[in-house]
């Protein structure tokens, strides 16, 4: 039996196998921009998970309820799609291990088929080839039961016939390569667990994902969200079958309890109690990306996004200390140094809360007389409220000035997580809130925010990009009903055309294109059109193709490009189409050197 101590290590063991993996799992990235965030995604989604019952008493706590504190975690850190499918997973575990005391590997695995119910579900169109498909098998193989499965699962989630067989034929083989990998000794008495074959189904079919989605192959590469359960899996399986939670990292360096680390403690509790901002977020740095580490152009990127700044370096490390609102734009300035180690994010407004429960509950007999009890309810001031996600602050400003009540800073490599999301929201005070993703891979996390509230009708308007985002917040009309304004904006969507010019994160062979790190990279609503050596020329070349029908066209410049540079294109647009009206936008952020509205 698997006891709620041991499913606690098991999910920290897993924890800890996809982190120290990440970088890896980033790399897996099919197309070559600076946008392969896999990894750091489902690491801390899981990691939100494990956070919060790592320090709990499992003899006052069984094993259902262990699942339910980290499946409640693993949603409110839920970030990326792959992050929020991890936390619908986990999901699964909370809804079948509900009531135990303690399980078996067979409740494991049925556990894993709930969640992957839940994760099936959750996608409008399932691909085949992707996490999906790596946690649907392994939930088939750990059962052995197929005809079962698929009276369980809805009949989109059937497993593809040449997978499945190619499992059978294979699995001997694959059992071998497992038990090595595992120290396990084979004997005659030997009797693989359940678990055991789910991981070897998750593997054999992670190694199949490039035959099924097409994309994978021409890469030359797994899918990367199936990786990460890989992983996940396996770090659970240490535990389950040898008691043993694996580590997050080697241990480079000794860190603790140093002169340096001593006195940076004592920098940091001076800020205890100044809460401005929602999370303190602490983390180390081990150095290995850039050599020429700036310490004043950090400490002025935390500045930008919190306070209670303690940044402290030596040769080899960097240990951070920040209290802000976007934790996940820190760690992943951090990655960009180097490997993150020692990561401790706490929620310093839940913290106060509880201190403020505990005083109003000590002090509750002063506080109650014998007159009649007054309830001031605070209503909502308006009826419709937005918020959106931006990367940039000339973005942030411009979606402030048509009317956002609410920014989160995030976008490419900076998924914000679904209380993030949550928390922007609770802010503004209206009944209906729109949240405008603006990215591709922040829909699901917005989608599941909405579970965190209960007091305001949280609807999605599924904006991919930037420009979809601007356009639909135009479309918005306070004085419509709700139903007209999310059909408007949702329709606005598809009145727009998005173009970006950004760089290649490295060496890559795409849809025909030879791809060299440094290349300019040239897109047309996502589709790599052309490769350039200048991104002014890129950007105007990308004008032209896409300029046919256009009666608008907005500039958004990143801060890689300079004003001058900026309008030095603008004015070359303009000479270009002079009927079309053009607007230039200072948006400021990382990734793209230009983003293209065309309407």
């Amino acid at each position: 039996m698997i006891s709620s101590l041991e499913f606690k290590d098991a999910l920290l063991s897993g924890a800890n196998n996809i982190f120290k993996n990440r970088i890896h799992i980033n790399d897996l990235n099919i197309f070559p921009v600076p946008d392969g965030d896999t990894g750091t995604n489902m690491s801390m989604t899981i990691s939100g998970a494990v956070e919060k019952i790592k320090n709990l008493d499992c003899l006052e706590k069984n094993i259902g309820e262990i699942a339910r504190i980290a499946a409640s975690a693993a949603l409110r850190s839920a970030r990326g799609n792959s992050g929020v499918i991890l936390s619908l997973i986990l999901k699964g575990f909370a809804q079948y291990l509900n009531g135990f005391e303690s399980a078996t590997e067979e409740d494991m695995i049925e556990a894993l088929g709930l969640g992957v119910k839940n994760a099936y579900s959750a996608v409008a169109k399932p691909t085949e080839g992707t996490m999906l498909t790596v946690a649907r098998v392994a939930y088939e193989k750990g059962s052995q039961n197929y005809s079962k499965n698929l009276e369980v699962l809805d009949e989109k989630t059937n497993i593809v016939d040449e997978v499945k067989d190619s499992i059978s034929k294979k699995i001997k083989d694959v059992k071998e390569h497992f038990n090595k990998n595992f120290n396990i000794e084979e004997s005659k008495d030997y009797k693989i667990s359940v678990w055991e074959l789910a991981c070897i189904g998750a593997r054999e079919t992670l190694a199949q994902t490039p035959d099924l989605l097409p994309v994978l192959k021409r890469a030359g590469v797994v899918d990367s969200g199936g990786k990460g359960l890989c992983l996940i899996f396996e770090g659970m399986l240490s535990v389950f079958k040898n008691k043993v939670i694996i580590d997050p990292e080697l241990k480079l360096l000794n860190i603790e309890n140093s002169e340096e680390d001593r006195d940076f403690e004592e920098k940091i509790k001076v800020f205890d109690e100044n809460i401005n901002f929602t999370y303190c977020t602490e983390f180390i740095v081990l150095k290995s990306v850039i050599s020429n580490f700036n310490l004043k152009k950090f400490q002025k990127f935390l500045d930008k996004i919190g306070d209670s700044i303690v940044v402290v370096e030596d040769q080899e490390i960097v240990k951070v200390h920040v209290h802000t609102n976007l934790p996940d734009q820190a760690l992943n300035k951090g990655l960009k140094i180097g490997h993150l180690i020692a990561i401790k994010i706490t929620n310093m407004e839940e913290q106060r809360n509880e201190k403020l429960e505990l005083n109003r509950a000590e002090n509750q007999s002063k506080k109650i007389e014998n007159s009649k009890k007054i309830i001031k309810v605070v209503k909502p001031i308006k009826k419709f409220g937005i918020v959106a996600i931006a990367d940039g602050q000339g973005l942030a400003e411009a979606f402030k000035q048509l009317g956002c009540d609410a920014i989160i800073y995030g976008g490419q490599t900076m998924n914000p997580s679904a209380e993030e999301i949550a928390i922007a929201a609770k802010t503004v005070l209206a009944d209906v809130i729109y949240v405008l993703p603006n990215n591709k891979n922040i829909i699901m996390a917005a989608q599941q925010a909405s579970e965190l509230i209960n007091d305001k009708n949280l609807l999605v308007i599924k904006s991919r990009t930037i420009p979809q985002g601007l356009t639909a917040l135009l479309a918005f009309d306070p004085n419509s009903s709700v139903k007209e304004n999310t059909l408007a904006m949702s329709l606005a969507l598809k009145k727009v055309d998005t173009g970006q010019v950004t760089f290649a994160s490295r060496d890559a062979e795409f849809n025909g294109f030879k791809i060299k790190k440094g290349d300019i990279l040239a897109l047309n609503n996502g589709k790599l059109v052309f490769l350039e050596t200048d991104p002014m020329i890129a950007a105007m070349n990308l004008i032209k193709s896409m300029s046919k029908f256009a009666s608008f066209i907005t500039l958004i410049y990143g801060d890689k490009i300079t004003s001058d540079k900026a309008m030095e294109l603008k004015s070359t647009i303009v000479k270009e189409f002079p009927d079309i009206e053009v607007s230039l936008i200072n948006g400021g952020g990382e990734v793209y050197y230009f983003t293209v509205s065309i309407e």
